[in-house]
């Protein structure tokens, strides 16, 4: 009787044992699928390489940070999305972040995103590129520009409208270089540096910024001559009555 008590409690234990190997075995990660959004020149395959490091894990207990911490030391990717697949897969969807500022700094130019994430930093501005755009700010602190966050100032509010601006006009190939001046918490004006040689000044940023900026890159696209474009600025501001108007005048 005692054997078969034994025999059964034996039999019982096995079953548990295999059931709970089966479980974790079905959980186990047997693919990490990766979306790449990148240049024809990146290397995805070591960039797989480290997604596949969770492959055997379990997916049931894996924290989405692990996967985040896949890329935590390139900065140039960005893991936009993470999404668990039961029973096995790990969907990843990742983008290459691209160069678009060099933000003047006490030490030369951070280089940045469209967003103001911090790539790397440069002592000074190569000459003959037009995919960047320098960027200048006066009356504004930059208090933050570690590499591999988004870069801090005094005015965060000011240097997100900057940056929606220059979004807002598709980040043209033909601007050199954005200034901002603003002085003693007065609004700001927001200067566009086209490579011809005009600038467009949207006066007082703070006021429909972005609005501003289409009004006068669309003035600059549309009703501009030769002349012009090389010897006439562009101000943008409010009439009035509260429209916005782009007013050409003569290079002082």
């Amino acid at each position: 009787m005692k054997l078969k008590r034994s025999l059964t409690v034996l039999i019982i234990a096995l079953f548990v044992l295999v059931v709970t190997f089966s479980f974790f075995g079905i959980f186990s990660i047997r693919k990490v699928e990766t979306t790449f959004s990148v240049s024809e020149n990146t290397a995805v395959e070591k960039l797989q390489e480290k997604f596949d490091a969770l492959l055997n894990k379990n997916l049931l207990f894996l924290d989405e940070q692990e996967i985040y911490d896949c890329l935590k030391d390139n900065h140039y990717m960005e893991i936009l999305s993470v999404e668990k697949s039961f029973p096995n897969v790990v969907k990843v969807n990742v983008k290459e972040r691209r160069e678009i500022y060099y933000l003047e700094c006490p030490n030369g130019y951070l280089v940045t995103t469209t967003d103001g994430f911090v790539l790397r930093t440069v002592s000074t501005v190569p000459s003959g590129e037009r995919d960047k755009i320098v960027l200048s700010l006066d009356g504004i602190s930059l208090l933050d520009g570690t590499i591999g966050k988004v870069v801090k100032t005094d005015n965060d509010q000011l240097l997100k409208l900057v940056f929606e601006m220059a979004k807002s006009v598709n980040l043209t190939d033909c601007i050199e270089e954005i200034t901002v001046f603003t002085m003693g918490g007065e609004s700001a004006d927001v200067t566009f540096g086209i490579y011809t040689g005009v600038d467009i000044v949207v006066q007082k940023a703070d006021e429909d910024g972005v609005q501003k900026a289409i009004e006068g890159f669309s003035a600059y696209d549309t009703h501009a001559n030769d002349y012009e474009k090389m010897f006439k600025n562009i101000l943008v501001n409010k009439t009035a009555d509260g429209k916005i108007q782009a007013t050409w005048s003569e290079q002082k």
